[in-house]
């Protein structure tokens, strides 16, 4: 069986984690939007990467993210629903493709084996939801730990703390953002920072990461399209 290739999936991965119990902060909604970013990863090729999140008429919502680069290309799609006090999003389907040189693995969410746990699309979105709470807040404090599952379904965890709120230049202009460290406990040599859009759970401003404080691979922004209707004023 061939893994799902890094390129593909980098960009997919880096923020696709979940919330297990942050109920301190008022979590915002979920705005749709579309999105196009670039990741370059490792010694890859560039890869495109395409995300969308769309409310549904039954009052699902759905989000999906593709990748594709020369060589290969990746898919998640994952819906979910808030429940009914608006607190939480409560995971309902998650599929998953992954292809280099045309060969790969497709992978499919069991409800009934969640856990409680969201899927890493749902995820996506839900920690974008919580970036006000204060038990994450500043470079000194406790990491919080969050769990979530990847596309295989497994129990994954990352430590995660917000460490700045800086305005940074891309190529739609000056945009301000919520800078969040992250870690895999698993790998304390790596570390995240995502540079995030509180007004939009589940968009990606800027992805660094870094391997033995040696930036290893990067994804930026590049197209932005909120849902005029829904769009946070």
């Amino acid at each position: 069986m061939i893994r799902p290739p890094r390129a593909a999936t980098l960009g997919l991965a880096m923020l696709l984690t979940g919330l297990a119990s942050m109920a301190h902060a008022e979590p915002r909604p979920p705005y749709p939007f579309t999105a196009e970013y670039r990741l370059k990863a490792g010694g890859w090729p560039q890869a495109t990467v395409e995300q969308r999140l769309e409310r549904r008429s039954d009052g699902e919502w759905s989000s999906l993210m593709t990748a594709s680069a020369s060589i290969a290309s990746g898919r998640e799609y994952g819906q979910f629903h808030l429940d009914e006090d608006g607190d939480r999003l409560v995971a309902d389907d998650f599929q998953s493709r992954y292809r280099l040189f045309g060969f790969g693995k497709d992978y499919r969410f069991d409800p009934e084996r969640s856990k409680g746990l969201p899927d890493r699309q749902t995820a996506l979105i839900e920690i974008g939801r919580r970036l006000d709470d204060p038990q994450c807040q500043g470079e000194r404090t406790t990491p919080c730990r969050v769990d979530y599952l990847d596309h295989r379904q497994r129990t994954r965890s990352l430590e995660y703390r917000v460490v700045a709120t800086p305005t940074i230049d891309t190529a739609l202009g000056r945009w301000p953002t919520v800078q969040v460290e992250a870690r895999d406990p698993r790998h304390p040599d790596r570390r995240f920072d995502f540079y995030v859009d509180p007004r939009y759970p589940g968009l990606m401003v800027k992805v660094d990461y870094y391997k033995h404080d040696a930036l290893d691979s990067q994804l930026w922004l590049t197209a932005f399209t909120p849902a005029a209707i829904d769009a946070p004023r």
